[in-house]
């Protein structure tokens, strides 16, 4: 035989086994929704750098602080011009860093400018987060949000269940002490859900034909009695007239 659940605790596993699936299946959405806003937030940054440049040091920047520059500023370089550059487009190439000792991607802008009127490209970049830093980061924090996320919805569904169930529960009861020999169904509970509304008035109506037929069994009953009493009564003088007679042996 099954095992026998009430049907608020299997709506409540079933919706928090639903929440589990929808988190696991949302993960990989977050994710990649994380890497495309942060590298939103790079492309910003690199362009103020450019920008900055440009505007501030650019008007009096002369071939001869090329050099000087490239060294003391690592994120902001002057290059030789290329053709092959794409220009104004913010790109994602790995570029060696020396502080991870390794190469690692960077956002990398490229824009054209003049030095002494001489094209050059300026290069504005940033090192982005390494991937398996971006997703142990993502994944605790995904864990710790999953985690509240499910002990909230633990105790809040728990209160709402209780609440919204308790009509039915009272029902239920009354239910248990119903009886025939009462005279009159038992009286439920106000309730604004619908379907409870609906189930307390068909209960009761349903009962109320219950107590109807049976007191009119019961006064079919006591009356056929009545009625039955004059002849079985005329039976029995009768036989007692016959028991008597002296040619019965």
């Amino acid at each position: 035989m099954a095992r026998m659940r009430s049907l608020a605790n299997k709506n409540f596993r079933l919706f928090l086994r639903s929440t589990g699936v929808i988190f696991l299946f949302s993960a990989p959405v977050l994710f990649f929704s994380m890497v495309f806003f942060y590298a939103k937030d790079l492309d910003e940054l690199i362009w103020f750098r450019r920008d900055e440049f440009i505007s501030k040091n650019l008007p009096e920047f002369e071939q001869t602080d090329i050099e000087i520059w490239n060294h003391y500023t690592e994120d902001v370089q002057i290059l030789e011009y290329k053709d092959s550059y794409i220009l104004d487009k913010p790109l994602q190439e790995p570029y060696f860093n020396k502080a991870e000792g390794h190469p690692v991607d960077y956002r990398v802008l490229y824009s054209k400018i003049e030095i002494e009127n001489q094209p050059y490209i300026l290069m504005s970049r940033i090192p982005m987060i390494e991937n398996h830093d971006l997703m142990l980061t993502f994944v605790v924090q995904y864990l710790i949000l999953f985690v509240l996320l499910f002990l909230m919805l633990l105790i809040i569904l728990r209160k709402i269940t209780k609440k919204v169930w308790q009509p039915f529960y009272d029902t239920l009861g009354k239910i248990q002490n119903f009886h025939l020999e009462m005279e009159s169904p038992p009286r439920f509970g106000e309730t604004n859900i619908i379907e409870f509304a609906n189930l307390n008035n068909l209960l009761t109506h349903l009962m109320e034909n219950n107590l109807r037929v049976y007191k009119e069994q019961k006064e079919f009953i006591e009356n056929a009695s009545h009625e039955l009493q004059t002849p079985l009564a005329v039976f029995q003088s009768q036989l007692d007239i016959l028991i008597q007679s002296p040619d019965i042996n």
